[in-house]
């Protein structure tokens, strides 16, 4: 799990909640980076947009989300991805 601090002081976070996500990568999400996104871009989710439709079609819901995350992504960067989407989410209402 992402400490407050470490997430509050990220300019990758506070970048990617901040701003329309059209065009973003997928290793542009706070907990993705260039590991992880080389991973699920391999997989086919290759777009910001993309994760998080799949976040949207799990109804917001953490311990759905994360279950399915969590066959690309370590325990504690689908919490970070989670929180990050979930922020996203509150600020932008629900999309783009």
């Amino acid at each position: 799990m992402v400490k407050a601090s470490t997430k509050l002081g990220s300019g990758k976070y506070h970048k990617f909640i901040g701003e329309p996500m059209d065009g973003k990568k997928v290793s542009e999400i706070f907990g993705v980076g260039d590991h992880y996104g080389g991973i699920l871009t391999a997989a086919g989710y290759t777009t910001a947009e993309r994760l998080y439709g799949v976040y949207l079609s799990n109804n917001r819901d953490k311990a759905r989300f994360m279950s399915w995350l969590e066959a690309w992504v370590d325990k504690e960067n689908a919490e970070s991805i989670y929180e990050c989407l979930n922020d996203y989410a509150g600020i932008h209402g629900g999309y783009n």
